[in-house]
């Protein structure tokens, strides 16, 4: 688990970067804005959080590509609608299994746009505070 420290002035928070993800949007752009604030304290915490962020959103992007793929080939569909006998019965039983495949599919594809926003917030606030 990384951590990165932040400190400004008086002000001093050691944040767990796996969690970050997972805080509102709000209090990722206040802890973005008090580490470039003092940039000069946060050097450190600012390389970090920049190459973790490029990390994380390269495996999301793989694990994301992954879950499609695996939607892709593991997708079960049925042709229109039928008369229940035997075999659509069997059929419909194997659409359940397209549920957890859907639902990777659409949890990979949010959190890379999350770790995506984050970045974007990430570079904008760097930007704004010329470091």
């Amino acid at each position: 688990m990384t951590t990165a420290e932040i400190r400004a002035d008086s002000y001093h928070a050691e944040v767990m970067l796996d969690v970050l993800p997972n805080l509102p949007i709000t209090n990722i752009r206040k802890l973005f804005q008090l580490m470039f604030r003092c940039s000069w304290e946060n050097c450190e915490t600012i390389q970090t959080i920049g190459d973790w962020l490029q990390e994380e959103i390269r495996e999301a992007g793989i694990e994301w590509h992954f879950a499609s793929a695996e939607y892709e080939h593991k997708h079960v569909s049925l042709p229109g609608y039928t008369i229940p006998n035997a075999e659509s019965i069997k059929a419909i039983s194997k659409l359940s299994t397209n549920r957890p495949l859907l639902s990777a599919v659409k949890n990979a594809k949010t959190r890379y746009e999350r770790l995506m926003k984050i970045q974007l917030i990430f570079n904008e606030t760097k930007e704004k505070y010329y470091v």
